[in-house]
């Protein structure tokens, strides 16, 4: 039972892999003899082993290396997956699609470190120890609270169900009280934005994906979360208005239903290679 064989998203990794060791051999000689200081070439298949072995040759490595963290955690989902936990305290921790957390829990603290993805936690009453929520940007403190944490590219995301939280940015003591009902988007300097929960924010929970005047392609980014491989749109539809509740559990059949409501058409190349255009 080989790593590429344990999974999904091992496969997929595999095969971006190999698209970059083509690119990589595809250099010319000229250019290739001073940097590797030697003649012969490795294989693609050759490369990859060591890369897959090793997981610190460049420029592959970094398609190990940076994912360390996310694979080691304690708690993971796949993509698609959700996961509901009970934490050592009774706090009640959900993960949603390609999630990653590492969780401690001790009588001196409370703390989650989120690596990726995205989790709704409801905090069990610990008056001595408030729950500590650590993303790239910053931490959440809870205030016995139900709360959700996404993170994004470049920010995190905080949508407050019930209580309240502090968010503080990593960089500087600016910190900010975020109130039931509302939402927060931070990076690690400053706290970009507050306003009210929107509706689809923790519909995910429940295996849903609430679209209410969306862009085709904003859905599009959306539902890939949930699915394997590329999904994408045309640029003469990217900017239809897209509206309704679909579920995440079966992605295929979301498509099928946008594409019968709204007109539409999927071209699949492959499973992992799915388009739509204009009907």
């Amino acid at each position: 039972n080989t790593w590429v064989e344990r999974s999904a998203d091992h496969r997929l990794v595999w095969q971006k892999a190999c698209e970059l060791a083509d690119q990589f051999t595809r250099v010319p000689t000229d250019v290739a003899k001073p940097v590797l200081h030697r003649e012969q070439r490795l294989s693609r298949r050759g490369m990859l082993k060591s890369v897959m072995g090793a997981g610190v040759v460049l420029p592959l490595g970094w398609l190990v290396v940076s994912q360390v963290p996310a694979w080691s955690a304690d708690f993971r989902t796949a993509t698609g997956e959700r996961r509901r936990v009970t934490l050592a305290d009774g706090s009640e921790l959900m993960l949603n699609t390609q999630t990653a957390v590492d969780v401690v829990i001790t009588d001196q603290q409370r703390r989650m470190h989120v690596h990726q993805g995205e989790i709704f936690i409801r905090t069990a009453p610990e008056p001595r120890h408030a729950l500590s929520v650590v993303t790239a940007q910053g931490h959440v403190d809870a205030l016995g609270t139900a709360f959700a944490v996404r993170c994004l590219d470049d920010a995190t995301l905080v949508s407050v169900e019930s209580g309240a939280v502090v968010v503080t940015p990593a960089v500087g003591q600016v910190e900010r009280r975020i109130a039931q009902e509302e939402q927060c988007r931070f990076s690690q300097e400053q706290i970009q934005a507050v306003g009210p929960v929107p509706p689809d924010a923790l519909s995910w929970r429940r295996g849903a994906l609430i679209a209410e005047n969306w862009r085709l392609a904003d859905f599009c980014e959306e539902l890939s979360r949930y699915r394997l491989g590329i999904l994408r749109c045309a640029s003469d539809v990217a900017d239809l208005k897209i509206s309704g509740v679909f579920q995440v559990d079966n992605t295929n059949q979301a498509l099928e239903v946008l594409a019968q409501v709204f007109h539409l058409k999927i071209h699949r190349m492959t499973d992992y290679w799915v388009s739509i255009t204009a009907a």
